[in-house]
């Protein structure tokens, strides 16, 4: 993995994967596009997980009706989310 990509909101959100859930395979297994909870990467509780960590680390604010597939499904579309809502707070 790059320097860049551990900076990148996707990098992040990988290293965030990599600790709170203990991710014992290479990080470089977790591409972007990955389905997460299709691949038993993420459940339930592990999503819960995320979301407060992702809270916390970013800044923002995860409503319940965002925790959805659309939003969660991959690092990819987690990333997308964060930035968007990282936006929104800003007046974006």
């Amino acid at each position: 993995m790059s320097t860049e990509d551990t900076t990148s909101t996707a990098g992040q959100i990988r290293d965030i994967l990599v600790r709170e859930l203990q991710w014992s395979r290479s990080p470089d297994e977790l591409t972007d596009d990955l389905p997460l909870i299709e691949n038993h990467i993420v459940d339930s509780l592990s999503l819960l997980r995320l979301v407060t960590r992702i809270e916390a680390d970013f800044g923002i604010q995860i409503r319940d009706e965002d925790v959805v597939i659309a939003n969660f499904g991959s690092i990819g579309r987690i990333a997308d989310f964060v930035d968007s809502a990282r936006g929104a707070d800003r007046g974006t």
